[in-house]
Protein backbone atom coordinates (compact mmCIF):
# COMPACT_ATOMS: atom_id res chain seq x y z
CA UNK A 1 0.00 0.00 0.00
CA UNK A 2 2.86 2.76 0.98
CA UNK A 3 3.27 1.98 -2.90
CA UNK A 4 0.10 4.07 -3.56
CA UNK A 5 1.61 6.56 -1.23
CA UNK A 6 4.98 7.58 -2.94
CA UNK A 7 4.22 6.98 -6.55
CA UNK A 8 2.63 10.14 -7.88
CA UNK A 9 0.96 8.18 -10.63
CA UNK A 10 -1.00 6.20 -8.34
CA UNK A 11 -3.32 6.56 -5.14
CA UNK A 12 -2.04 10.11 -4.32
CA UNK A 13 -2.81 11.61 -7.84
CA UNK A 14 -6.50 10.03 -8.16
CA UNK A 15 -7.31 11.93 -5.04
CA UNK A 16 -5.84 14.79 -6.03
CA UNK A 17 -7.91 14.71 -9.42
CA UNK A 18 -11.36 14.02 -7.33
CA UNK A 19 -10.53 16.77 -5.82
CA UNK A 20 -9.74 18.84 -8.45
CA UNK A 21 -12.92 17.56 -10.55
CA UNK A 22 -14.55 19.03 -6.97
CA UNK A 23 -13.42 22.26 -7.81
CA UNK A 24 -14.21 22.03 -11.26
CA UNK A 25 -18.26 20.73 -11.15
CA UNK A 26 -18.99 23.35 -8.77
CA UNK A 27 -20.63 23.54 -5.08
CA UNK A 28 -22.66 20.72 -5.44
CA UNK A 29 -21.75 17.48 -6.00
CA UNK A 30 -18.21 18.58 -6.65
CA UNK A 31 -18.00 19.22 -3.13
CA UNK A 32 -18.93 15.54 -2.19
CA UNK A 33 -15.99 14.43 -4.61
CA UNK A 34 -13.77 16.99 -3.09
CA UNK A 35 -14.50 15.39 -0.02
CA UNK A 36 -13.93 11.54 -1.53
CA UNK A 37 -10.50 13.15 -2.57
CA UNK A 38 -9.48 14.15 0.96
CA UNK A 39 -10.63 10.83 2.49
CA UNK A 40 -8.84 8.55 0.32
CA UNK A 41 -5.59 11.35 0.89
CA UNK A 42 -7.12 10.29 4.74
CA UNK A 43 -7.05 6.49 4.11
CA UNK A 44 -3.79 6.80 2.20
CA UNK A 45 -2.18 8.66 5.55
CA UNK A 46 -3.34 6.77 7.67
CA UNK A 47 -2.10 3.50 5.80
CA UNK A 48 1.06 5.08 5.76
CA UNK A 49 1.43 5.53 9.28
CA UNK A 50 0.53 1.55 9.63
CA UNK A 51 3.53 0.71 7.39
CA UNK A 52 5.85 3.21 9.26
CA UNK A 53 4.86 1.69 12.58
CA UNK A 54 5.21 -2.12 11.89
CA UNK A 55 8.32 -1.73 9.57
CA UNK A 56 9.96 1.76 10.18
CA UNK A 57 11.20 4.61 8.17
CA UNK A 58 10.45 4.61 4.68
CA UNK A 59 12.26 6.35 1.84
CA UNK A 60 11.69 6.82 -2.01
CA UNK A 61 13.67 8.76 -4.74
CA UNK A 62 10.59 10.04 -7.16
CA UNK A 63 11.14 8.56 -10.53
CA UNK A 64 13.98 6.62 -9.39
CA UNK A 65 16.28 9.71 -9.63
CA UNK A 66 18.08 11.37 -6.37
CA UNK A 67 18.81 13.78 -4.29
CA UNK A 68 20.82 16.20 -6.39
CA UNK A 69 18.51 16.21 -9.62
CA UNK A 70 15.32 14.54 -8.04
CA UNK A 71 13.26 14.57 -5.46
CA UNK A 72 13.52 12.23 -2.28
CA UNK A 73 10.97 11.31 0.33
CA UNK A 74 10.83 10.01 3.34
CA UNK A 75 8.39 9.37 6.29
CA UNK A 76 9.11 8.42 10.03
CA UNK A 77 7.18 8.24 12.83
CA UNK A 78 6.88 12.10 13.31
CA UNK A 79 6.38 13.23 10.04
CA UNK A 80 3.50 9.98 9.49
CA UNK A 81 1.59 11.18 12.90
CA UNK A 82 1.76 14.57 11.21
CA UNK A 83 0.50 13.44 8.17
CA UNK A 84 -2.29 11.68 9.71
CA UNK A 85 -2.87 14.91 12.02
CA UNK A 86 -3.42 16.94 8.53
CA UNK A 87 -5.45 14.85 6.52
CA UNK A 88 -7.78 14.04 9.93
CA UNK A 89 -7.95 18.05 10.30
CA UNK A 90 -8.49 18.88 6.17
CA UNK A 91 -11.41 16.46 6.06
CA UNK A 92 -13.05 17.49 8.89
CA UNK A 93 -12.50 20.95 7.76
CA UNK A 94 -13.88 20.17 4.44
CA UNK A 95 -17.31 18.41 6.05
CA UNK A 96 -17.89 21.46 8.01
CA UNK A 97 -17.05 23.96 5.29
CA UNK A 98 -19.85 21.53 3.32
CA UNK A 99 -22.55 22.07 5.82
CA UNK A 100 -21.24 25.92 6.92
CA UNK A 101 -21.80 27.36 3.27
CA UNK A 102 -25.27 27.44 1.51
CA UNK A 103 -25.83 25.52 -1.40
CA UNK A 104 -24.50 27.16 -4.46
CA UNK A 105 -22.50 29.78 -3.04
CA UNK A 106 -18.82 29.82 -4.44
CA UNK A 107 -16.93 31.03 -1.17
CA UNK A 108 -17.77 26.40 -0.70
CA UNK A 109 -15.79 25.95 -4.03
CA UNK A 110 -12.59 28.33 -2.99
CA UNK A 111 -12.39 26.71 0.63
CA UNK A 112 -12.69 23.20 -0.64
CA UNK A 113 -10.22 23.64 -3.40
CA UNK A 114 -7.40 26.08 -0.93
CA UNK A 115 -8.52 23.22 1.45
CA UNK A 116 -6.92 20.77 -0.74
CA UNK A 117 -3.80 22.73 -2.00
CA UNK A 118 -2.93 23.60 2.26
CA UNK A 119 -3.23 19.45 2.89
CA UNK A 120 -1.30 19.18 -0.40
CA UNK A 121 1.39 21.60 1.01
CA UNK A 122 1.63 20.26 4.35
CA UNK A 123 2.29 16.81 3.16
CA UNK A 124 4.78 17.78 0.65
CA UNK A 125 6.54 19.47 3.78
CA UNK A 126 6.07 16.41 6.18
CA UNK A 127 7.77 14.08 3.28
CA UNK A 128 10.50 15.95 1.90
CA UNK A 129 13.90 14.88 2.61
CA UNK A 130 15.87 17.67 1.15
CA UNK A 131 16.39 21.88 1.59
CA UNK A 132 14.92 22.43 -2.15
CA UNK A 133 11.73 20.67 -1.52
CA UNK A 134 10.59 22.17 1.59
CA UNK A 135 11.62 25.63 0.41
CA UNK A 136 8.73 24.44 -2.75
CA UNK A 137 6.33 23.59 -0.05
CA UNK A 138 6.69 26.63 1.83
CA UNK A 139 6.04 28.60 -1.48
CA UNK A 140 3.25 26.34 -1.88
CA UNK A 141 1.81 27.51 1.73
CA UNK A 142 2.13 30.78 1.00
CA UNK A 143 0.42 30.43 -2.91
CA UNK A 144 -2.88 29.13 -1.08
CA UNK A 145 -2.78 31.59 1.82
CA UNK A 146 -2.27 34.39 -0.12
CA UNK A 147 -5.25 33.03 -2.26
CA UNK A 148 -7.04 32.75 0.83
CA UNK A 149 -7.06 35.80 1.72
CA UNK A 150 -7.77 37.45 -1.41
CA UNK A 151 -11.10 35.39 -0.81
CA UNK A 152 -12.19 37.36 1.31
CA UNK A 153 -15.20 39.34 1.99
CA UNK A 154 -13.92 42.08 3.09
CA UNK A 155 -10.62 42.50 1.29
CA UNK A 156 -10.45 46.03 -1.03
CA UNK A 157 -8.43 44.92 -4.61
CA UNK A 158 -5.50 43.00 -4.21
CA UNK A 159 -2.83 44.65 -2.74
CA UNK A 160 -3.29 43.47 0.31
CA UNK A 161 -2.31 39.52 -0.27
CA UNK A 162 0.09 40.75 -3.22
CA UNK A 163 1.97 42.00 -0.42
CA UNK A 164 1.81 39.16 1.60
CA UNK A 165 2.61 37.18 -1.34
CA UNK A 166 5.69 38.45 -2.32
CA UNK A 167 7.81 38.40 0.68
CA UNK A 168 6.35 35.18 1.32
CA UNK A 169 7.67 33.91 -2.39
CA UNK A 170 11.06 35.09 -1.87
CA UNK A 171 12.11 34.04 1.44
CA UNK A 172 12.60 30.50 1.00
CA UNK A 173 14.78 31.50 -2.44
CA UNK A 174 16.68 33.44 -0.10
CA UNK A 175 17.45 30.03 2.27
CA UNK A 176 18.65 28.70 -0.29
CA UNK A 177 21.21 31.53 -1.34
CA UNK A 178 22.84 31.12 2.13
CA UNK A 179 26.17 29.95 2.50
Amino acid sequence: MRELFFDPLSGWTAAACLGDAGFRVGPGAGAWLAIAGLALQSWLAFDVAKTVDTGGALAHAVGGWGAPLGIDLAVDGLSAAMLVLTQTVALLLAVYARSYFKPGDPYCVWVLALDGLFAAAWNGLFVSADLFNICVTLRTQGLAAAAGFAQGRRVAGGRRPLRYLLPRWWAPAYLLALP
